[in-house]
């Protein structure tokens, strides 16, 4: 799974529409080109963040995709959560007795 998080590259909401993403990768590649930025090298990092997020944001079958791995992860991380909870209670009970 990616751990990128291209909304937050793109600097959009989640329930942004495919207008407001557009417009978002629009301003910050005018912004991070590396042609015109000052610092080029971070820039050019920069500017392939952006491009890879609207590559998935900007394509709606990509993005679904993209919103279901990071919905399925998120899941996966709070069952993960949920059971060292449960461990360490289970552990401190016992500890207890």
């Amino acid at each position: 799974m990616n751990k990128k998080d291209y909304y937050t590259t793109l600097g959009v909401p989640r329930h942004a529409s495919g207008d407001e993403i557009k417009a978002a990768f629009k301003k910050l590649a005018r912004e991070h080109h590396p042609d015109v930025a000052k610092d080029k090298a971070i820039s050019e990092i920069k500017f392939k963040e952006i491009n890879e997020a609207y590559e998935t944001l900007g394509n709606p079958s990509k993005r679904q995709a993209y919103d279901e791995a990071q919905s399925k992860a998120l899941v996966t991380n709070l069952d993960a959560d949920a059971k060292s909870v449960v461990d360490e209670y289970f552990t401190q009970f016992h500890q207890q007795s």
